[in-house]
């Protein structure tokens, strides 16, 4: 537990010099927020730390099921029921036009490609081993926390912080589609070694925030959540299906 509460404040701090630095080259406004933001962040990764409420069918299973049921929670209320973020800001919005099906298709046989590479570099479908639990984890949870969490509050905060935007690829972004992504990667990348020494990843931080790079980006061509977190779940769930298949 100490280890992962140093993690934690060590990932906050990165997000914290990586939004100062920002600030430093791009137009700004609502700095008052960037406190709220961090402290988002800190509340997030401390809900998902909590210990398991003493019930028999939490304690029998092996993914953080509680965490992330939590970290929906708390980002749904904020939605909800504070007035930093409207429900557009935050893409909170089920509604999908129809035009952003291609976008979404190509984002996923990018996802899939990716999945693929990795599967076939690091021993092949033989070496996973399917698990009931983790392929319904995989399916469900990490795309609905995540994404409700990054791509839309501290996405939806960071584009009220940094207003320039630009148009790629029919999406209008701004500084904020690189910030989350890169504090999304980095938030993936700071660990412990068995000598109890901290290390940065540096691949894990790059394939990570391309990820969140590429996610963000079909959130603002969208307009909402709807659709990275499906992305999310297939991406995740992709090596678990291959298995039960084959």
């Amino acid at each position: 537990m100490k280890e992962t509460i140093i993690i934690s404040l060590i990932g906050i701090a990165f997000c914290a010099v990586v939004i100062l630095l920002c600030c430093l080259f791009a137009k700004t406004t609502h700095r008052k927020l960037i406190p709220l933001l961090l402290g988002l962040l800190l509340l997030d990764t401390a809900v998902t730390m909590l210990p398991n409420l003493p019930l028999k069918f939490l304690n029998q299973l092996d993914w953080n099921w509680q965490g992330k049921f939590l970290s929906i929670l708390w980002g749904v209320l904020f939605i909800l029921c504070t007035s930093f973020l409207t429900r557009k800001e935050a893409g909170f919005e089920w509604k999908v036009e129809r035009s952003s099906w291609p976008a979404f298709i190509i984002v996923c046989l990018l996802g899939i490609g990716l999945q693929w590479w990795d599967i076939s570099t690091d021993g092949g479908i033989k070496s996973i081993h399917f698990n009931a639990e983790k392929f319904w984890y995989e399916l469900t949870m990490p795309g609905l926390s995540e994404e409700l969490i990054y791509r839309g509050i501290i996405l939806g905060l960071l584009n009220k912080i940094f207003i320039s935007r630009v148009r790629i690829l029919g999406a209008s972004v701004g500084w904020g589609l690189l910030i989350q992504a890169v504090i999304f990667g980095g938030g993936h990348s700071f660990y412990f070694d068995d000598a109890s020494a901290i290390h940065f990843a540096l691949a894990p931080a790059l394939i990570t925030g391309a990820i969140g790079l590429v996610i963000g980006w079909l959130r603002e061509r969208t307009g909402s959540i709807v659709l990275p977190i499906v992305f999310h779940n297939l991406f995740n769930v992709f090596p678990q299906a291959l298995a039960m298949i084959f």
